[in-house]
């Protein structure tokens, strides 16, 4: 009988319940990541993208490929620049690679936040809190619809002076 594949194997969504599942599901992604990552995050959700694996995943991804994209749009900008992020200390070692946008007004209060790579494999959450979500890592459908949802976004987004603080 042949394994049960993982769900970051699965090539249809399947949903992760807890934290460490979540947390290697991310680190799984990045590591398959090849050219673009997007992250939408109200507030980049530091039990999920301020672990130093996941970082040095997502940096790996930045230095191997020299075309690596990386953009990221975040709404709560209060929590982020209270405490300290490393994934913000990572894009400025590394700001070849990384855009980061504040969502715009009219777009606020969006509940769902996804990490999507390579507009194929994807992790959303229902809300910023969420210790469950669903995940897939090769559903180009689900991850072309995300990520046009993601670039309506950025393109009314624009960089916010309290990141480019932080991350300049």
């Amino acid at each position: 009988m042949a394994p049960t594949a993982s769900p970051e194997q699965a090539a249809e969504p399947r949903q992760l319940e807890g934290l460490d599942p979540l947390r290697e599901l991310v680190i799984s992604l990045m590591e398959a990541a090849r050219r673009e990552v997007l992250l939408f995050s109200t507030d980049l959700q530091p039990q999920l993208y301020n672990q130093a694996p996941f970082l040095e995943a997502l940096r790996r991804f930045a230095v191997n490929n020299r075309r690596a994209r990386i953009r990221i749009l975040v709404e709560d900008l209060e929590r982020i620049v209270k405490l300290p992020h490393r994934l913000l200390e990572l894009a400025n070692q590394l700001p070849s690679f990384f855009e980061v946008r504040r969502v715009a007004e009219e777009d606020a209060g969006h509940e769902q936040c996804y990490l999507l790579v390579d507009r194929r494999g994807y992790l959303l959450l229902p809300s910023k809190d969420s210790r469950s979500g669903e995940a897939c890592a090769h559903c180009p459908r689900q991850g072309r619809l995300l990520g046009a949802e993601f670039m309506e976004l950025w393109d009314r987004a624009a960089p916010d002076p309290n990141l480019r603080r932080l991350v300049l």
